[in-house]
Order: C-alpha cells, then sequence, then structure tokens
C-alpha cells in the first residue's frame, strides 16, 4: 500500500518486492567476501546504515521505478549482510559464551516489534490519513537500530580486545 500510494503500479510494486530476495543473496556472498577482511563490528556499523538510507530516499527522491529498484536492493543487500553479522556479532562483541541464550535475548524486542508493527502502522495510517507518517516512524525506527548497533560497537571495544 505505501508504494500504491507514492504513485506506483501493482507490477512496479511486484517488480520491487522481486528484487529483495536476490539482493538478500548477493549481500552474503559480499560478507562472504569481506568478512576475512574487517570485524563483523566494522561491516555491521558501515551496513547498518543502509536501512534508513534506502528508507530516507523512498521518503525524499521522487518516484520512480528506478528509485524504488535501488532502495529494494539497498534494503535486500543490507538484509541479507546484517542476518549473518547477527549471527556473528554476539561471539564477537559480547561473548562466546550463553550463544543461544543471549542472542535470544537480543532478538526478543525485534520480534516484539515486528508483532506490533502491523498495528502500528495501521493506527498511525488511520491517524495522518497516508503512509507518510508510516514511513517517518519507520526512519525513527531505523535511526534507533543505527545507534544502538554502534553503541554496542563502541562498547564492545572497550571491552573486549579488539579484532579490528
Amino acid at each position: 500500500p505505501l508504494l500504491v500510494e507514492r504513485g506506483f503500479d501493482t507490477a512496479t510494486v511486484v517488480a520491487a518486492m522481486a528484487i529483495i530476495g536476490p539482493a538478500q543473496v548477493a549481500g552474503r556472498i559480499a560478507i562472504w567476501v569481506f568478512a576475512p577482511r574487517a570485524s563483523v563490528r566494522l561491516i555491521g556499523c558501515f551496513v547498518v546504515v543502509a536501512f534508513p538510507a534506502a528508507l530516507i530516499a523512498l521518503q525524499a527522491l521522487p518516484p520512480s521505478f528506478a528509485l524504488v529498484a535501488f532502495v529494494a536492493a539497498l534494503y535486500g543487500g543490507a538484509n541479507g549482510i546484517m542476518t549473518i553479522v547477527r549471527g556473528l556479532a554476539v561471539p564477537e562483541m559480547l561473548t562466546p559464551d550463553s550463544y543461544g541464550a543471549v542472542n535470544g535475548i537480543l532478538a526478543a524486542p525485534g520480534m516484539v516489534a515486528r508483532a506490533l508493527a502491523p498495528v502500528g502502522a495501521a493506527a498511525l495510517w488511520a491517524w495522518s490519513g497516508s503512509y507518510d507518517a508510516v514511513l517517518i516512524a519507520t526512519i525513527a525506527g531505523s535511526l534507533v537500530l543505527v545507534g544502538g548497533f554502534w553503541a554496542a560497537a563502541i562498547l564492545s571495544r572497550t571491552s573486549l580486545p579488539a579484532s579490528l
């Protein structure tokens, strides 16, 4: 609905969504290539910025298929990389002990947010009458993600041996 409201037809929306999956695979291949050369902390600090960048581009730039394809590719690639980063960040940035328990605790807030997001988005849309408020809230949430990852990266550098 967000893309349709921004003037895209259904075929364009489907085409853009179809880009996300291959971009995730490309992102996972990219991390396979770059991971031996950089720490997970460093890779994550760069890649996490792609989420708000993609959303801000969607909000600020004029609608075109090239833009929505770029946003889908950027989001998909970053999502593919961050899937791997999430799995490797716990032992590198926190502790190699109790991997499952620590990962579960870290995943819980995201799972709650994903469960509540449809209700929150619907409430924002009902309140504002458009998806602009939803997109702005999503941008704000992605900026919190960036801040949280960067804070974790900085704090882990002070408590664990540097691996950069």
